[in-house]
């Protein structure tokens, strides 16, 4: 599903509405061109910066990162065909770049689904799902998704193609190559009854398995957490310590950020899809519907840009990582006090003062104290 199928035909005969076209594709190729310039290397930095602390999130959050890495690496062949106005690259290039983009719908949200259903176990079973919620549990979940991000994309697969267009008001040999998805036509190369029904078919069935199916899910997961939360006033948190809470709530608060994010970036390019398959009444205003299609497909691009930014600044290490140890060497200059002071609250007064060299020997403060590890 892209805009190149969405709006394409429906639009391209009609000379009057050149001048929207051309605002609309100037601002979708600047969005583009932006998202992909941020989102690439932040992408990749996520990757670098994560990938060494295998814990559980972490290794949802690395697969998160690559599908939206892989659809921004589209960004060059989309602008390139904006700009053009045709597919210059082949049909080989045209079915990986449609199937970069389906990676990214199908991948994201089920991707996401399963960073719900860990946060969701890791807050609410906590001590029961301890047992699976391990990194080998995470990988082969995580590979199991991929299998099926796969079948899934079968059928985008096979109606990936180009497709000749008729540029209007020419010799009717002028045509133009479009990579797009593609249904049967009548003989006279109308869009046939059978087509119209195959792609309504095949949008309904994009819709509801990256969209409406992991939506509930995720909905629900984080319903249920946001009600242990904050609805038992702290009591689900009592046995644990203050920063692995703290740690939990960011990583939980994080997952929602993103899961709202990609909600709000999505859902104006299926109702542009929705309107058009069912051949909605303002989709009859075009200068409308090519503003509107550009506006939704460049949400999409967005969303991919500002996912790692929440990877980045949303969790305790990936922060410390990009702005250096300093914060951390600060804690470590002030917890030996703290665990002297301790200590000192458990030498009987006769023996406080004066404190001799085998006291402090007593003591056994270690040289340095590492950091906890809160593997969530």
């Amino acid at each position: 599903m892209a805009l190149n199928e969405s709006i394409y035909e429906y639009y391209d005969e009609y000379e009057e509405n050149e001048h929207y076209r051309m605002k609309a594709k100037i601002g979708g190729n600047i969005a583009w061109v932006i998202a992909s310039v941020i989102g690439i290397p932040c992408n990749l930095l996520v990757i670098v910066l994560i990938c060494r602390d295998r814990t559980v999130s972490n290794i949802v959050i690395i697969n998160l990162a690559i599908a939206d890495f892989l659809f921004l690496c589209g960004t060059p062949f989309l602008v390139v065909q904006s700009i053009k106005n045709e597919w210059i690259f082949g049909e080989l290039v045209c079915k990986a770049f449609l199937s970069m983009n389906g990676i990214n719908q199908f991948a994201s949200s089920l991707f996401m689904g399963v960073l719900a259903l860990d946060r969701y176990l890791a807050v609410c079973h906590a001590v029961g799902s301890t047992a699976y919620r391990t990194v080998r549990s995470a990988v082969i979940l995580c590979a199991f998704a991929w299998i099926v991000v796969i079948i899934e994309m079968i059928p985008m697969m096979m109606h990936s193609e180009l497709k000749s267009i008729r540029i209007a008001g020419q010799d009717e040999n002028a045509v133009i190559m479009r990579c797009m998805m593609h249904w049967e036509d009548n003989a006279d190369g109308t869009p046939s009854k059978e087509s119209f029904f195959t792609r309504r078919v095949f949008t309904a069935y994009c819709f509801f398995l990256t969209y409406t199916l992991p939506m509930g899910g995720i909905f629900y997961c984080y319903g249920r957490i946001i009600v242990q939360m904050w609805g038992n006033h702290g009591h689900l948190f009592k046995h644990v310590s203050a920063r692995k809470r703290r740690t939990q709530k960011k990583v939980t608060m994080m997952s929602v950020a993103i899961m709202l994010l990609y909600t709000i970036c999505w859902m104006p390019f299926w109702l542009v899809q929705w309107a058009i398959d069912t051949e909605a009444t303002w989709t009859a205003n075009l200068s409308m519907l090519v503003t509107v299609s550009y506006v939704a497909y460049a949400l999409q691009y967005i969303n991919s840009a500002i996912n790692p930014l929440f990877y980045i600044f949303l969790t305790d290490t990936s922060r410390e990582k990009l702005c250096g140890p300093r914060k951390k060497r600060k804690r470590e200059r002030q917890r030996p006090q703290a665990y002297l002071h301790l200590e000192l609250d458990t030498i009987p007064p006769a023996t406080q003062n004066p404190l001799t060299e085998e006291h402090f020997n007593r003591l056994k403060i270690p040289e340095r104290i590492e950091e906890e590890q809160c593997y969530l």
